[in-house]
């Protein structure tokens, strides 16, 4: 069984208009909504760092964004794992290893993800916003959006974007220390008026295709025929987390039902699966993701 990290995740504003810094929760709502809707009008050629927390591994890569969202990564740190690239067309994604000559071919990501305008349902239950600050991140002038929970437990997130453009330069967590966690940073950005399209063909004579079946929308009742069990659904989540959608996946690797949920900027999946050689009800087992800040 194998799971697969994206190796970033970036929200992108369009149309933005530049609060000053202290605004009110009316103008950090307005500018994390505009994040939200991932409104990508321009071409982005950048160099970035992204981690999951302390102690885990920082992922130095080239970003290249074009005016219709399509989107090309390349990882240059750690040695390990430098020449990996990813490319999402918005309709799935190509993970191409040199070095192993493989392919992991999937459907893009962008489709287990909820309108804009449903998110920020969530996010001002859970969290309370504001415009904190203004600064300078790779030579662009910055406005940074604070959202503070409303449950204990959580950490505040911080997102800075470009002042000029509404790009996310840089996403940090804030926990009771006080002290800023940064997952997301900037060390080079540019806007190129030009940006080649990225496809996600490559060459089927030096890779190896590794195909992951399309998901299918769970209906209740229908999982045993499809997967050979019925999930179970979370009767309550923490923290304000509400489930946002149940997908059913049945491939040769694994049978699984994916249970995602999200309290508007942090998400995660519940995987409910059984194993190869395993049958029956009573062989279902359990794992959650880590869950993500978005």
């Amino acid at each position: 069984m194998m799971f697969l990290t994206r190796p970033h995740k970036l929200l992108a504003l369009s149309g933005l208009v530049v609060a000053l810094p202290g605004g009110g929760e009316d103008d950090a709502r307005r500018l994390l909504l505009k994040s939200l809707e991932h409104g990508a009008t321009i071409n982005v050629r950048a160099v970035m760092s992204r981690t999951h927390g302390p102690g885990r591994p920082v992922h130095e890569f080239k970003l290249e964004q074009t005016r219709s969202g399509k989107t090309r990564t390349t990882i240059l740190a750690p040695l390990d794992d430098q020449g990996v690239e990813t490319i999402d067309d918005g309709q799935r994604s190509v993970t191409l290893f040199p070095d192993k000559h493989l392919a992991f071919v999937q459907e893009s990501s962008r489709g287990e993800e909820r309108p804009a305008r449903q998110r920020m349902r969530l996010v001002e239950k859970n969290y309370r916003l504001a415009v904190v600050g203004s600064g300078v991140i790779a030579g662009r002038n910055t406005t940074c959006v604070a959202a503070t929970p409303k449950h204990k437990g959580l950490n505040e997130r911080r997102y800075t974007v470009d002042a000029a453009t509404g790009f996310l330069l840089r996403l940090e967590t804030v926990g009771s220390d006080r002290n800023p966690v940064v997952l997301l940073d900037t060390k080079i950005v540019g806007y190129p008026e030009e940006l080649p399209e990225p496809s996600t063909n490559f060459d089927p004579t030096s890779y190896k295709s590794v195909r992951y079946r399309k998901r299918q929308a769970y209906s209740p009742g229908a999982g045993k025929a499809q997967i050979g069990f019925e999930p179970v659904m979370p009767s309550q989540l923490p923290l304000g987390f509400e489930v946002q959608e149940v997908q059913l996946t049945n491939s040769e690797r694994w049978r699984a039902a994916c249970i995602r949920f999200s309290d508007g900027l942090n998400r995660g999946t519940l995987y409910q699966f059984i194993q190869d050689g395993e049958k029956g009800e009573g062989a279902r087992r359990q794992r959650v993701s880590r869950p993500s800040t978005v």
